[in-house]
């Protein structure tokens, strides 16, 4: 009996000191993040990657084609779109900015057979992809959640997040046989709370949220050699026509949320994505809601939201 005392004696001790190194380590993270918010340092470069962005032909993905377009030439940018005029509009764009080489297809990414033809094609044609934008999405039935019509909610979960379970299968293990690649996951705040009348959408991006921190745990369980990055990314609302009304809205301090502009948007996660950052929220300031929300109790965040009058912006 001693001897079991012992041993547990010193399995709390232990426990202890894992404890405060856990706090130092913490610690460290935290002063290594704050220098280099002081001392960025140079972006990375993105010259000769190929780059492909899902929904690039309108709002977000559209503007993050622009931006690197802006950024750098020497590479190649492709977009995943179903809008087929849309498509074309980048492409002319994109080849009048100086882009080495573009491509565009007509890919509906909820159907897997699509995806991989079109990942398939792009392997044939260009190479594999380096830099991958999961950006698609769709706000899907705005109402209660009891209401929406099944095909709806089904087209929500395969465009927001089975979508991204097909382009990871695709071009993740290309990746990870290059031992270097890049993975941006266009998420919403709002996977990390709830929305009134919009449950398919917030629950496909909490799905999606779980999936992608789950893929980045498989890859840390990897060889240290791997050097696959995923960054997801926290918008708040932001005007675009596929997702106007599905994102909310402060009615009385609407200085807290306000409705962002696609290029806004766009710049931020390019900007996080050549830091490298794991988490970009946009604004930055959604981190520190990020941080505080589960601390509070449920009686106090709803006390939050009816004292903010805050809406789905389709009720503004």
């Amino acid at each position: 009996m001693p001897l079991k005392q012992a041993q547990l004696a010193v399995l709390y001790l232990q426990f202890f000191f894992e404890l405060i190194g856990l706090g130092l380590y913490t610690l460290y993270i935290l002063l290594k993040k704050s220098l280099l918010i002081l001392l960025p340092g140079p972006l990375k470069s993105v010259k000769n990657e190929v780059i492909l962005v899902t929904g690039g032909a309108n709002g977000i993905g559209r503007e993050i084609c622009r931006h690197i377009a802006r950024y750098e030439t020497c590479l190649t940018i492709i977009s995943w779109d179903i809008d087929v005029v849309g498509n074309q509009n980048l492409r002319n764009e994109l080849e009048a900015l100086g882009v080495k080489k573009t491509m565009v297809s007509t890919v509906d990414v909820s159907n897997q057979k699509q995806v991989e033809a079109a990942a398939r094609k792009i392997r044939q044609e260009i190479g594999d992809v380096t830099i991958l934008f999961n950006n698609a999405g769709i706000p899907g039935d705005l109402g209660e959640g009891w209401t929406n019509e099944p095909d709806s909610v089904k087209k929500v979960f395969n465009v927001n997040f089975l979508s991204h379970c097909w382009t990871i299968r695709e071009f993740l293990p290309g990746m990870l046989k290059r031992k270097t690649g890049h993975i941006v996951e266009t998420c919403s705040i709002l996977a990390f709370g709830a929305a009134p009348s919009g449950s398919s959408y917030v629950a496909s991006k909490q799905a999606m949220n779980g999936y992608i921190e789950s893929i980045k745990e498989d890859l840390r369980n990897l060889t240290d050699e791997n050097q696959v990055l995923i960054s997801l990314v926290y918008p708040h609302n932001t005007a675009t026509n596929l997702t106007a009304g599905a994102e909310l809205q402060a009615r009385k301090y609407h200085f807290l949320f306000p409705q962002l502009l696609p290029s806004y948007v766009a710049s931020k996660i390019l900007y996080g994505v050549l830091r490298n950052q794991e988490h970009i929220y946009v604004p930055g300031y959604l981190r520190l809601f990020h941080s505080i929300l589960p601390i509070l109790p449920p009686e106090t965040i709803r006390k939050c939201i009816d004292v903010a009058d805050i809406h789905r912006v389709d009720e503004l």
